[in-house]
């Protein structure tokens, strides 16, 4: 089954944080356009140039303040095996690829993690 765009948790949060770090395009993005965006219509993403050195900097920055965030404000674990090291990666090979959307990184982040309604919180 694919993954839908809903109010789950992970899609929550990551419209919540993608808004905090000043990612959309406007503020009045909606929730429910949100998942449609495309990642290189998110702010970090460079546009002028196709060097994967820079795309993947402005990624890893933008991993970095996303999961810090995602930590400061739910209670969260990795999925089964998974390490963070092992979310960043998957993070990275979605936020580089300009075509995914801001739901497939959702998809991946509820894949990857647990949050709290899933713990028992």
């Amino acid at each position: 089954m694919a993954f839908k765009w809903n109010p789950s948790l992970a899609c929550n949060s990551c419209y919540k944080i993608l808004l905090e770090l000043r990612q959309l395009s406007s503020p009045k993005v909606s929730f429910e356009k949100a998942g449609k965006l495309k990642i290189k219509q998110l702010n970090f993403f460079p546009l002028s140039t196709n060097t994967p050195d820079i795309k993947e900097l402005a990624a890893q920055l933008l991993i970095q303040q996303y999961i810090q965030l995602l930590d400061r404000n739910y209670i969260l674990k990795p999925q089964n095996n998974s390490k963070w090291k092992d979310i960043r990666k998957v993070m990275l090979e979605i936020l580089m690829d300009g075509d995914k959307t801001v739901a497939d990184l959702a998809e991946a982040i509820d894949a990857l993690i647990m949050f709290d309604d899933e713990l028992g919180a």
